[in-house]
């Protein structure tokens, strides 16, 4: 498995309120691996942008301060997605909202966030308007049962551990007949749809070894369930590829579709 590509933590702020969400995320994401944060405010063409991009920045810079968290800002003018991608280059993270001020959600996932997966090297987590703040939710990955989600199975595992809580292990299979949910373990391995990860998990349970591993494979449509997964997690992970033509989970059917239905933040890791 391979760690961080970087030494910090993006986040791309407009003053929406998803991407306070994002701070706040990536804020507590930045503290968690103990890396400084990175503020980015891109510049619209406004006259007084300038001051209002600074005096925004400031804010947030304070807020990640109050947090203890080492942080500098970035304002900075040009296209969106060029400028977060550039800063993003050696990022272990970057933390986007769903919703930006200036479009939709369909809008802001089409120009920012859906380029950023497609372009970027590190995991992209976009963040909904208003994520739960319950404690002990799990983290949810979605694999799918080919054994290429190795990266998005690598990072879940480490979100899980660094939250203390459980990871869900999740696999949709069409028009299959599965078994219900189990607690992960080497009886169930090959009865779960998960042989394909077996080496994958061993090292990660020796890794991680305060991780408590559940798995649900299920028959039906892959958005659909991780969809309903969350509802009730903390984070929802998903794999992404950047040539089509595999079967499984793929950024141009699951992650972009999970991305617009999730009410939890979703991690998108490069495969």
């Amino acid at each position: 498995m391979e760690g961080a590509l970087g030494s910090f933590v993006v986040v791309g702020v407009d003053g929406s309120g998803s991407s306070q969400a994002a701070l706040s995320w990536g804020i507590t994401a930045a503290r968690r691996r103990s890396l400084p944060l990175r503020v980015v405010h891109v510049l619209s063409g406004e006259a007084e942008a300038v001051a209002r991009g600074r005096q925004l920045v400031d804010v947030q810079l304070r807020r990640a301060g109050e947090a203890q968290v080492r942080a500098a800002g970035v304002v900075q003018p040009g296209d969106p997605v060029r400028v977060l991608t550039d800063q993003a280059a050696d990022a272990a993270l970057v933390v986007v909202g769903a919703i930006g001020k200036s479009g939709s959600r369909h809008l802001r996932l089409g120009s920012v966030a859906d380029h950023l997966i497609r372009q970027g090297r590190c995991p992209v987590v976009v963040t909904p308007e208003a994520p739960s703040t319950a404690a002990d939710r799990p983290v949810v990955v979605g694999l799918d049962a080919t054994g290429a989600s190795e990266r998005a199975l690598g990072f879940a595992f480490e979100e899980a551990s660094l939250r203390g809580v459980n990871l869900t292990l999740v696999i949709a299979q069409p028009d299959a007949v599965v078994p219900a949910a189990e607690a992960f373990g080497g009886p169930h391995l090959t009865h779960s749809g998960l042989d394909a990860y077996a080496d994958d998990l061993e090292s990660l349970r020796k890794t991680f070894p305060s991780v408590i591993v559940n798995s649900d494979v299920k028959a039906g449509n892959a958005v659909q369930v991780l969809v309903e997964h969350a509802h009730e997690a903390d984070l929802l992970v998903v794999g992404a590829r950047r040539h089509e033509g595999v079967p499984g989970l793929d950024h141009a059917s699951v992650s972009h579709a999970v991305l617009l239905d999730a009410s939890c933040p979703v991690a998108i890791v490069h495969e």
